[in-house]
């Protein structure tokens, strides 16, 4: 099977993987500060992401660490 990884997983990739994933880390930053504007999400989840590709408009343009989204989050508020 195409993108088996040999170890009970597959490897799949595209906006239709990543869409459930970017929702569910912008849901929990809005759990986090109701008060968010989704452009505020979207700059905080960008800012803490490890770029992968060139172009952050790319598919595949980086990985994001929810925890460290969080974290900045709580920076940028003030909160620690």
């Amino acid at each position: 099977m195409d993108g088996a990884t040999g170890h009970g997983y597959i490897s799949l990739s595209g906006t239709s993987m990543a869409a459930a994933l970017v929702s569910g880390a912008a849901a929990l930053l809005f759990e986090l500060a109701p008060e968010l504007t989704a452009r505020d999400a979207k700059t905080i989840l960008q800012a803490s992401s490890t770029p992968i590709s060139e172009s952050p408009l790319a598919g595949g343009a980086g990985s994001n660490n929810v925890l460290a989204s969080a974290a900045l989050l709580e920076t940028l508020a003030g909160r620690r």
